[in-house]
Formats: C-alpha cells, sequence, structure tokens
C-alpha cells in the first residue's frame, strides 16, 4: 500500500507547484488585456497567500474531521475549478474572486501532506516530496509559454493546467481506499500520544513541570540515534505509537485522520507553548522569506545594481530553482543517513558560502550564476527537512497542528518580506539586497540553533 500511494502523493506536489508560477509568467500579457494596473499583479499574490494562510490553520481540524485523503482530493479540486475559472476570465474583478479557492485549496493541500508525508515516509520521501514541487513549478511557465506563443494566449495556458489539475483530482478521487486505516495497533498508538500532549497542555501554567511533561511526547532521546534528528516518526518511550528511532528515514503504513477522535488536540496557543515550537516557527518564516525574496528580487539586483541585461538575469535566476530542485533530489538520497538537524545546518552553510560569494565577486556573470545556483542548493534540503524533523520533536498527535503553524508563518515571510525588498529596490538601493539576504540567513540560524537547544534538552531528559 506504501508503494501505491507514493506516487499518488509526489503528483499531487507537482500538481502543487503546476500553477504557482503561470501569474508571473503570464502577467505582462494578462494586465493590458483586463484593464489592470501592473502593480496588481502583487496584490493577487498577496491574496493567495492570505488565504493559504487561513486554510494552513485550518487544516488540522480538517484533517481530524475529513481525513488527509479527502481533504486534499477536495483540496485539489478546488485549485482545480480556480484555475479553469481563470482560463475563462474576461475582467480583473473575476480573477480577484477566484484566487479565494486557489489560495484555500493550495494552503489545505501544502499543510496535510507534509504532515502526512513526515509522519509515514520520513525525511528521504519528504525531500522528494519537494523535488517534485520543484518540477511543478519548472513545467508550469513551460506551458504558459507555449500557450503564448500561439494562438491560445493565457487563457490556454491557464486551460491546460486547468485540466491537468481535474486529472489530478480524479486520480486522487480513485487513491482514496489506500489512504484507510491499515492498523489498528498505529490508530491507538496516535490516540495515546495526543492524550498524554493533551494532559500535558492542561498544565500549562504549571511552570518548569509543564515543559518536562509536555515534551516527553515531543521526540526521541539522542541516546537512542539519529530519531529525533530523522522526523521519521514518534520514537518516545512515553508515546504509545510504534517507533523507527533505530532506523531514520524507515518507512511505514499508516492511516488517515491520524489523532483519533479520543484525543484532545492542543489548540494554537498551546502549541507555541511546547518548548522550542516558536523558534522552529520563526526560524521557517525565516527560511521562505530568503527563499521567495531570492526568486522574485535577485534579477532586479543583477540588472539594477550589476549591468547584467534583463533576459540574461532571467536566466540566472532560473539556476536557483534547477538548485532547489536538484539539491532536493540528492537531499533525499542521503536523508536517511545524515540527522535532519545536520542537513540544516549544512543548507545554512551552503547558502552563506552563496551569499558571500554574491557579495564579494565583480559584475562576473559566471561567478553571479554560481553563487545564485549555490543560495538555491543550500536552500534545497532546509524546508523538507523542518518538516520532517516536527512529529519527533513535538510528537505525531501535535505534529499536524505544528506543521500548520509552519505552514501559515512560511506564507506570512514569504508575503511579506519581499516587499521590504521592493521598497529597498525601488529607493535606488538594489545593491543591497544581498545584505538583506545575510540578515534573515543570520536571524534563522540564530532560531535554528534555539530550537536544536531546547528540543534536545528536552529529549535529554527522556
Amino acid at each position: 500500500m506504501t508503494s501505491l500511494l507514493l506516487p499518488v502523493i509526489y503528483l499531487t506536489f507537482v500538481s502543487l507547484g503546476l500553477p504557482d508560477s503561470l501569474l508571473g509568467s503570464a502577467w505582462p500579457v494578462m494586465y493590458p488585456e483586463l484593464g489592470a494596473p501592473v502593480a496588481a499583479q502583487s496584490a493577487l499574490s498577496m491574496l493567495i497567500s492570505a488565504c493559504t494562510i487561513v486554510s494552513s490553520l485550518a487544516t488540522a481540524k480538517l484533517v481530524r474531521r475529513w481525513g488527509t485523503g479527502r481533504l486534499v482530493a477536495a483540496s485539489v479540486g478546488l485549485t482545480a475549478a480556480a484555475i479553469l475559472g481563470f482560463s475563462a476570465c474576461g475582467e480583473f474583478w473575476q480573477l480577484v474572486l477566484l484566487t479565494l479557492p486557489y489560495g484555500l485549496g493550495a494552503g489545505a493541500v501544502d499543510s496535510a501532506l507534509n504532515n502526512y508525508v513526515a509522519i509515514h515516509y520520513g525525511p528521504r520521501h519528504m525531500s522528494w516530496l519537494h523535488c517534485c514541487w520543484g518540477i511543478g513549478t519548472s513545467v508550469g511557465p513551460v506551458a504558459m509559454g507555449w500557450a503564448l506563443a500561439g494562438p491560445l494566449s493565457w487563457h490556454g495556458g491557464y486551460l491546460v493546467i486547468g485540466v491537468a489539475q481535474a486529472a489530478i483530482t480524479a486520480a486522487l478521487v480513485a487513491s482514496l481506499p489506500l489512504w484507510r486505516r491499515t492498523g489498528a495497533d498505529r490508530d491507538g498508538a496516535a490516540v495515546a500520544d495526543g492524550a498524554k500532549m493533551a494532559e500535558s497542555s492542561d498544565a500549562a501554567g504549571a511552570g518548569a513541570g509543564n515543559e518536562g511533561c509536555v515534551n516527553d511526547a515531543a521526540g526521541a532521546s539522542r541516546a537512542n540515534g539519529n530519531a529525533a534528528d530523522s522526523g521519521s516518526g514518534c520514537a518516545d518511550k512515553t508515546c504509545g505509537s510504534s517507533s523507527n528511532g533505530d532506523n531514520p528515514g524507515t518507512s511505514h503504513e499508516g492511516g488517515e485522520g491520524q489523532g483519533g477522535s479520543a484525543a484532545k488536540p492542543l489548540s494554537y496557543p498551546e502549541l507555541l507553548r511546547l518548548p522550542g515550537a516558536a523558534a522552529v516557527i520563526g526560524s521557517f518564516g525565516c527560511y521562505s522569506a530568503l527563499e521567495s525574496s531570492m526568486g522574485l528580487w535577485i534579477a532586479s539586483h543583477l540588472v539594477l545594481a550589476r549591468g547584467i541585461g534583463e533576459a540574461q538575469a532571467a536566466s540566472m535566476v532560473a539556476l536557483f530553482y534547477l538548485g532547489i530542485t536538484f539539491g532536493r533530489f540528492v537531499s533525499g538520497v542521503v536523508a536517511n543517513r545524515v540527522a535532519g538537524r545536520n542537513m540544516i545546518r549544512a543548507g545554512q552553510v551552503v547558502i552563506a558560502c552563496g551569499l558571500v560569494l554574491l557579495v564579494t565577486c565583480k559584475n562576473d556573470a559566471a561567478a553571479l550564476s554560481a553563487a545564485i545556483a549555490l543560495v538555491g542548493l543550500g536552500c534545497a534540503p532546509i524546508y523538507p527537512s523542518i518538516v520532517a524533523l516536527t512529529p519527533s520533536r513535538f510528537g505525531e498527535a501535535a505534529s499536524q497542528g505544528m506543521v500548520s503553524l509552519q505552514m501559515a508563518c512560511a506564507y506570512v515571510g514569504s508575503t511579506f518580506f519581499p516587499p521590504v525588498c521592493a521598497l529597498v529596490a525601488g529607493a535606488g538601493a538594489a545593491g543591497a539586497l544581498p545584505w538583506l539576504y545575510v540578515a534573515v540567513l543570520a536571524l534563522m540560524v540564530a532560531l535554528s540553533e534555539l530550537a536544536n537547544r531546547r528540543t534536545a534538552r528536552i529529549s535529554s531528559r527522556g
């Protein structure tokens, strides 16, 4: 069953990436036809992000009610309907309305599938999952470019992607039996884990005693090997679930709707009180701010501050995404042999090397290309590794809520930091953009290491 479901999950994440780069690719043609100002693209992007934040925060409750499979199928269907609607738009206000179901669907898919793979498949498949997203973001602009080069225009590009999304929705509906529970032992384990977490949260005001109690369900101790680093599942001896602590990243089958109706789920304020939770979420937001602003503004830095031509700058940005996609494939290959925390650290070191090269090199296109590719390569393992660590750090019962908070913070970072870069570039200081990236990286490293210390201290008491 595990092997049959994996291709469906991978295909779903390809579908998540397919429409992500369509708006930017088609906007130069779309906005005059729709009678919208060129700056309206930013408003649409922020509206989509706001919807993804809302749906990410609602995902934990929806998974408990519907189960992962049904929620993902419904959400991909919602995005398919929205994208097909985009293809028929003739007015800007219609586009605005359709961004609502698109954002709501995308956020739920992202949050639900990240948590499902983190619990049931481990870090190797988490890296390859996000590699599939990179494939989708690469295919989308190609499809739009093909449509724009012919008589179909941007309407045809959205139609092609919308039909592909509808086909993936049909595949998800057909796969629903594969998502159902396959073992009562794991279901009961998740309930037991959730009960322990709930009991811990009831004593949230009890100070240090609560800290130790809550995190008895937060992951395995370092004495059990790299289980807590691999994120392969709840390996705590007090958590009733089966453990993969001796074999990081081991795949195992599990059912949807984890958590069980008998467990009292933790609220978001209670989740944020878990030691290390705020630091993990903050580091995730910093990562997303860095990745999104690099993708959106590094071309402007190259053109405005380095004298690179527009066409060449655009092709150099592609190296950033190729670095992420290739790096996530490689990360998946080594994920079972390298601890998750060390994967994150390695990525941060590579990003730092790329930024140092970006800041210090002259206006040499080859050196700048290498710097951009290095930053993308360094970004590759960070996102999937943070998510993959969540079940072992905080317990399976708290995992979906924590992943939802992480996704929401990621969208906050990717929504609000790029406008800061826009203000800097608009003020004639595009040459300072790499220094902004350095500052965000430094904050990410500080928060990441703080999270490591706090979760490791609790694990060592287990």
